[in-house]
């Protein structure tokens, strides 16, 4: 399969993920990186943290270590073939 059938094909997938509400983060030939979400704002759990006198703190933590931005790679092999995985 040929670069520019690879890349079509990226970009039909990258269209459906981006339906599904994920953007491109970085693209190049035969692949992309897309994400989902915002990153956790630091700041704004420190101050609810000192305001609430350390309360927060919990929520904080369970934030930073479940939340963030998922990320997925999408490729594309030489066959044609799709696969998208977990970064």
């Amino acid at each position: 399969m040929e670069t520019s059938e690879r890349n079509h094909v990226l970009d039909g997938e990258v269209q459906r993920l981006a339906a599904q509400g994920w953007r491109v983060e970085n693209r190049s030939d035969g692949q992309a990186m897309v994400a989902k979400g915002k990153p956790v704002n630091h700041l704004l759990h420190f101050l609810l943290s000192v305001f609430t006198l350390g309360a927060w703190l919990v929520v904080w933590l369970c934030i930073a270590i479940f939340g963030g931005v998922p990320r997925r790679l999408v490729t594309v092999t030489p066959d044609g073939v799709v696969a998208v995985t977990k970064v």
